[in-house]
């Protein structure tokens, strides 16, 4: 009786585990067929950002959301990107610059051109951007946490003409820590050091 009893309990066992485990290919199934946005950096100096649906689903039409801060060269001060220009749905309260983008299928891709026409100026200093797809969660996607990514990337200024190449020299360049406080640190990536002098007037002598 005890051997007959261990062995109903063994297939209830077995029986539930089957269930259980075809219980969840309807749920893994479910997330495959959600489409899923992720915003990939193609080249950070020339500003292109692609929008990629890696999902197994078409996207709608959405938006990409661009919070770009910059450091003049030479300088601490943290600025907005936007500053002196008129971008068409530009948010100023929030320094954000939408993109309207397409329904994308499976697979699909679409270029963002961060510089240029109709977009921030590509000036020289250190340019920051947070990028993020569908900020606006209007989208159902099966991953959430690869909507954001980061662009930074450092302009130089260019040479003048009258400029003479020279092996050694500094090369100061601002990096953003905290925009939300103002900290930037000045790192020197040249082969020289740059020493800064406290030069009082001098007085003749008696």
């Amino acid at each position: 009786m005890v051997t007959q009893t261990h062995k109903m309990l063994c297939r209830v066992g077995f029986l539930s585990l089957i269930v259980n485990l075809f219980g969840m290919v309807p749920s893994a199934q479910a997330q495959s067929k959600l489409p899923d946005l992720m915003p990939v950096v193609i080249d950070a100096n020339k500003g292109l950002v692609e929008v990629r649906n890696v999902g197994g689903a078409t996207a709608a039409a959405s938006q990409v959301f661009i919070v770009c801060s910059r450091v003049p060269p030479k300088s601490k001060r943290i600025e907005r990107c936007a500053a002196g220009l008129h971008l068409p749905g530009f948010i100023k309260k929030w320094n954000i610059l939408p993109y309207d983008i397409p329904a994308l299928q499976p697979g699909g891709k679409y270029l963002l051109h961060l510089f240029g026409s109709g977009a921030f100026q590509r000036r020289p200093g250190l340019n920051a951007m947070a990028i993020t797809t569908d900020p606006l969660k209007q989208i159902t996607e099966s991953s959430e946490s690869n909507n954001y990514t980061r662009l930074d990337t450092v302009i130089k200024m260019a040479a003048s003409s009258g400029s003479k190449p020279v092996g050694k020299a500094a090369d100061l360049v601002p990096v953003i820590i905290n925009a939300d406080q103002g900290i930037v640190q000045v790192r020197n990536q040249g082969t020289l050091t740059r020493r800064y002098r406290n030069q009082k007037p001098q007085g003749k002598r008696r």
